[in-house]
């Protein structure tokens, strides 16, 4: 369920996808990211990726 916006997304061949997103909250949203080790080198190659993890801890 996307009540709003646009949500597109991205999958290199030879790999799946799969994203569950829930925001929730009487006053505050909070969201949990959590990235596979087996590709946690990916994200320094990804600008701006680890301070958007930063930023949900």
């Amino acid at each position: 369920l996307l009540d709003r916006g646009f949500h597109p997304t991205v999958t290199s061949p030879g790999h799946e996808e799969y994203i569950f997103t829930i925001l929730v909250g009487k006053s505050q949203r909070g969201l949990v990211q959590h990235f596979k080790e087996d590709y946690h080198y990916l994200m320094a190659g990804i600008p701006g990726i680890q301070d958007m993890v930063n930023k949900f801890k």
